[in-house]
């Protein structure tokens, strides 16, 4: 593992984390689950060790955790005060992704146990594992929530057969964040399976397409759109946290007190 910091001759003499407002820092590792390794790159402003919550964030069926925008989506939450994790996994069984990002996810609770709990996501095929691993009841307590960048809910202009099983079964709050014109993700055809669900919203892209993509608008326009509205949704989520906390001490007391 390494790590990728400013030049040693700004930092020199000064707390690590002076450039914590204007830069992140990255810290690359290979995580070893059974005889498989898979690589992967943390993202942080702030001493880890002082981070309350923390992301996972995977890649669709094509490429990898360097997906510019997925990058750019994980700096932009670690500056908001994130631990973030970004991991490569290829291939096209869902299953064997979800099983490898089940043991991501131990790694980080493992690694991390100063985390009050972690939420996570993927794009595409990489949300799909990440809805398998949330329905994991074993994952209950340190999983806050879900995150899904363009979940495939079909195939590419095929509605035959909807992909909406497994998000029936997910009890944590749950985002999704589509394009209006994504092929994978009728609109009209989303909105009912969202009426099943026990906590979930969407946010439209307008004009994006499965990629979250928008001809004539920079990336880094839609990167900003995409990650204020995982705050906002984490942010909620949290707050509701908090409540029903509040809820549970004040009836244990009372319970106490009688």
């Amino acid at each position: 593992m390494h790590y990728i910091r400013p030049p040693a001759e700004k930092t020199a003499g000064q707390n690590p984390f002076y450039l914590r407002k204007l830069c992140p820092y990255y810290r690359c590792i290979t995580i070893e689950l059974g005889k498989k390794k898979y690589e992967a790159c943390l993202t942080y402003y702030n001493d880890p060790a002082k981070i309350s919550y923390g992301i996972i964030l995977t890649h669709g069926a094509g490429g990898d955790m360097n997906h510019k925008q997925l990058v750019g989506i994980a700096e932009k939450l670690a500056k908001a005060g994130y631990l973030v994790l970004r991991f490569t996994c290829k291939g096209l069984n869902l299953a064997y992704r979800t099983k490898v990002f089940t043991g991501i996810v131990d790694y980080v609770k493992e690694n991390y146990p100063h985390l009050k709990g972690c939420f996570i996501g993927g794009r595409s095929m990489g949300s799909r594992a990440a809805v398998g691993v949330c329905c994991d009841s074993k994952m209950t307590d340190f999983l806050q929530g879900v995150i899904c960048l363009s979940y495939p809910l079909h195939k590419p202009n095929d509605f035959k057969q909807l992909r909406d099983g497994p998000l029936n079964d997910v009890t944590k709050p749950v985002l999704f964040v589509s394009g209006t014109d994504d092929n994978m993700c009728d609109r009209e055809m989303f909105l009912p399976v969202l009426d099943h669900m026990t906590k979930s919203q969407v946010h439209w892209i307008e004009g994006g397409n499965h990629g979250l993509e928008i001809k004539g608008k920079p990336i880094e326009d839609i990167v900003l759109e995409i990650e204020l509205v995982i705050r906002t949704f984490i942010q909620e989520c949290l707050t509701d946290k908090l409540k029903r906390t509040k809820v549970q001490k004040a009836v244990k007391k009372k319970i106490k007190t009688q």
